[in-house]
Order: C-alpha cells, then sequence, then structure tokens
C-alpha cells in the first residue's frame, strides 16, 4: 500500500507526494441505505518520515496495483516521533461537522436537487458543490411537505429518507447521491476465505410511518376606529379627526403546535401508515419499527417508502465473509457470497473492515441478506469421446455466467498432453433444476519419452519462453 499527499503551495502550486513506507494501517468504511446516518468514513495510518502534512490536503490510498482504495482529506497529522507522521483522513462529510442551521421552509414540488444543493452550500460547510454528484434518476425528483430549521446533515437526511436515496462516500473524493441499486455482484468462490456465517437477527413484524399533510392557516384581517386631535394647517383651528386601521393578522387557530416559516403557518396533521411482515411466523413476539417523523413524509411516497424499508427490515439474515478485495466491492453495494454447499446469499455490505498484506482483504457484513435459489453446472472436457476432466460450479438460478476455460495437463498411455480448449470462455445462463455441458478440447502438446511435439496452437508466436512450452516442460 502507499499514500499519495497532494499539497497546495503558495501561489496555488500543487505538487504530490508518494509514501510507500506505511504502518498500522486501518480502513473500515461503512454505508447507510436507509439514511438514519451519515457516516463519515476515514483511515488511520502512520508514514514513515520526517515530513509535515497541512490539514485539510487530499490523501488518496492505493494498494500496489494502483487501486485507489480512497481518497479524503487529512483531518489531523502530527508527529508521534521525529521519523513518523500519523494521520487520520477522513471522507467529506467531515467537511459539513461545524455547518450551521438551515431555515425552516414549506416545499412544495421543489426540486430535489436543488434542496441537496441547499445542503452542501449550508454556512459553515467546507463541503464544494464540485464534490457533489446526483444520480441522473434522481435530478428531476421533487419533494412536498415542511422541513423546520434544523441543521444541514439532518436537513440532508430527511431528504434522502424521502427520496429512497444514499449517499456513498466510501472511496473517492465525489459524494454521490444514488438510488438503491439492486443488481447483485457474485463474488466468485476463490475469493472467499473460510466459510462465511450467517446469523439471524430479531423478526420485524411491521414497520410504521406518518404520512403528514398541512393546510395554510389563513390570515385575517381587524378593524380598528381612531380618533386623534390635531391643528388644521390651513385655519390653524384645532380639529377631531377619525383614522381607521386595517391590520392582517392570524387567526387564533395559531399556537405552539403550528408549523412556521417564519411568515406563514400551517397546521399539520398526521396520519400512521403501517406495512406488515407477512412472511412473519405467527408466534413471532410483535416488533414493530417506528421511523421517527420526517415531515417529507406524506399519503403520496408513504408506500413506497414502506416497501422500500421492508426490503431491509424483513430480511432478518447477516452474513459476515472474508474475502479479496482490490477496491472492488464498496459499502452500499449489493453481493452475493457462497456459504458453503449449495448455499448462496445475497445482501448489501453495510460495512468493510479492511486489512492489507499481500492482498487486501476485507471482512464484509452484509445486512437484508437473503438465501438464492441455486444450481450446479456441470462442465465436461471433453477430447473427442474421453472426457478428460470433469467441473462443477454452483451459481444462482438465473445467473449470466462467464467461465474462462483453462488449458488441462493429463497423463494417458505415457503420454503428457496439454490438452487446449477450443473456446476461450464459456457463458450462459443458469437453469433451474442445473445443468450439464460439454466443452471440446484438443491436444496442445504431447511429450513422450522427452520429445516435445507441438500439436496445435492458437498462434504460433505465443510459444516462447514465458508461454505454455515452458509450463509443459516444467
Amino acid at each position: 500500500m502507499y499514500l499519495v499527499i497532494t499539497q497546495t503551495g503558495s501561489g496555488g502550486s500543487i505538487t504530490y507526494k508518494e509514501y510507500h513506507e506505511l504502518r498500522n494501517l486501518s480502513f473500515s468504511p461503512e454505508a447507510d441505505l436507509i439514511a438514519q446516518s451519515l457516516p463519515v468514513n476515514q483511515f488511520t495510518c502512520d508514514i514513515i518520515t520526517g515530513d509535515d502534512v497541512g490539514m485539510g490536503e487530499n490523501a488518496e490510498l492505493y494498494d500496489d496495483m494502483d487501486h485507489l482504495f480512497a481518497s479524503y482529506w487529512v483531518a489531523s497529522a502530527y508527529h508521534p516521533d521525529p521519523k513518523t507522521l500519523r494521520i487520520t483522513a477522513k471522507s467529506l462529510f467531515a467537511l459539513m461537522e461545524n455547518a450551521g442551521e438551515l431555515p425552516a421552509e414549506m416545499f412544495s414540488n421543489k426540486s430535489a436537487a436543488d434542496a441537496i444543493l441547499d445542503c452542501i452550500k449550508a454556512p459553515g460547510s467546507r463541503f464544494g458543490a464540485g464534490n457533489l454528484s446526483i444520480d441522473s434518476s434522481l435530478a428531476g425528483a421533487t419533494l412536498d411537505g415542511f422541513v423546520p430549521q434544523q441543521n444541514a446533515r439532518e436537513r440532508l437526511l430527511w431528504i434522502l429518507f424521502a427520496l429512497g436515496a444514499w449517499a456513498k462516500t466510501a472511496f473517492n473524493n465525489v459524494v454521490e447521491i444514488i438510488p438503491i441499486d439492486d443488481s447483485e455482484t457474485l463474488i466468485p468462490m476463490e475469493k472467499t476465505f473460510w466459510q462465511p456465517s450467517a446469523t439471524e437477527t430479531d423478526i420485524v413484524t411491521a414497520l410504521r410511518v406518518k404520512a403528514w399533510s398541512f393546510t395554510l392557516i389563513q390570515p385575517t384581517t381587524e378593524t380598528a376606529v381612531r380618533y386623534v386631535t390635531e391643528r388644521d394647517p390651513r385655519t390653524g383651528r384645532m380639529r377631531r379627526r377619525m383614522i381607521t386601521e386595517i391590520k392582517t393578522v392570524q387567526s387564533q387557530q395559531v399556537d405552539r403546535t403550528a408549523m412556521t416559516d417564519g411568515t406563514n403557518y400551517w397546521t399539520a396533521e398526521a396520519q400512521t401508515v403501517e406495512l406488515a411482515n407477512s412472511a412473519a411466523p405467527a408466534a413471532a413476539p410483535e416488533n414493530v419499527v417506528e421511523f421517527s417523523d420526517v415531515y417529507l413524509v406524506n399519503e403520496d411516497n408513504a408506500s413506497a417508502i414502506l416497501t422500500r424499508l421492508a426490503s431491509r427490515y424483513f430480511k432478518p439474515t447477516v452474513v459476515e465473509a472474508d474475502v479479496i478485495n482490490n477496491a472492488e466491492y464498496a459499502p452500499g453495494d449489493k453481493v452475493a457470497v457462497y456459504t458453503g454447499g449449495m448455499d448462496i446469499y445475497s445482501g448489501f455490505i453495510g460495512r468493510e473492515d479492511f486489512s492489507f498484506g499481500v492482498q487486501a482483504r476485507s471482512r464484509l457484513t452484509l445486512t437484508a441478506c437473503q438465501r438464492l435459489d441455486t444450481a450446479k453446472l456441470v462442465v465436461l472436457c471433453m477430447y473427442g469421446e474421453t472426457q478428460i476432466d470433469r467441473q462443477e460450479y454452483v451459481f444462482p438460478v438465473g445467473y449470466a455466467y462467464s467461465i474462462d476455460l483453462l488449458f488441462i495437463d493429463w497423463t494417458m498411455s505415457r503420454h503428457r498432453y496439454i490438452f487446449r480448449p477450443t473456446q476461450a470462455t464459456l457463458t450462459g445462463t443458469m437453469p433451474a433444476g442445473g445443468a450439464e455441458v460439454e466443452v471440446e478440447y484438443a491436444v496442445a502438446l504431447d511429450l513422450y519419452k522427452g520429445v516435445l511435439s507441438i500439436i496445435s496452437v492458437d498462434d504460433v508466436s505465443t510459444v516462447t519462453e514465458d508461454g505454455v512450452v515452458i509450463g509443459v516442460i516444467g
């Protein structure tokens, strides 16, 4: 692993410094897909250097294959000893920690993109709009409802909750506001260490939210008559004159429970909307999850919000798996992992605990997991009528597989053959019930009594010092 620090000098000059001696590297990014929190991800490490690094500089963490793991802002840097620099770098939401409050507002068909930008640009926020990306599917979304005076982070959470979106900040220096993506990636069995564990949490029997509606309290007018005595400027005599005053006032309906943006007032009514877990056993104890008031939930979006939450809360299985992870699998991604035998579970990555050695590994915590329907694919490697190998794979039903076919080393009748597949990959879609597929192989090389014969190769130029010939002799 190595670190690249981007430093801005006087006059705006930019320099890049690489550090390859890292110690005590800790990195455990998280994601919250249901907008209950905005995780500030971070990594910490010791750099063997006497250099100084300024606060706010950009720190990029790479592995030795140049995969980017994090592009964060330096939040602290100090020397525990003269030859060691200890740094903590945090994701962009750290720049909103000191953001001030936003004024109350009644949203009426308000652009979601504009509402998000208001949060990002709140007073005290050091978050730049250039570090924000809003998914195109959300660009035209609108919001209705009331938001009270609140800090920018809380306002952003309300917006994400109403939209069914989340903020991705795991690996790069851009916050991506995106919808939950249900497409899943199957992590190959060879990338999984040991046997992942699957545990059950308490069954949630129902979910509840409040759908809000607001009614503007119409102002009323009051007429007041008063008399004044004054001197007539033309005659100099005293006179008594009547003055009629008309005032616009709020009615007696306005009390401490009314919502106000400082100018207008609204009464608020809430209706509880509940979604029961139809899959919960009849004997399961009642366990209802109620969500705190978010005034952007209304009768138009409450059902969609509950359905989305149900996809998380009504699946009580949690899976933990150790996998090779070269920044391919990020918090918030939906992945599927092998848990032994024919079992494959899919779920969303909520947290990753990385360890860095010869290869980057991460312990994934998957939530909202479900066991997938699986089937077995049997691949028969055939040389004419002779079966020279048999390979078995387990895939989810409906999975579009692509298998790289390998050369086969096989000895028969004192001949050592290297067989080559007549096609580079085997592709298809996994049917229910499984399948058996024959793949044709041809002899590429024949080693007999110390004599190597080249029988067939796709391209003679591939038979070089570091090609297949060396492999056969070895």
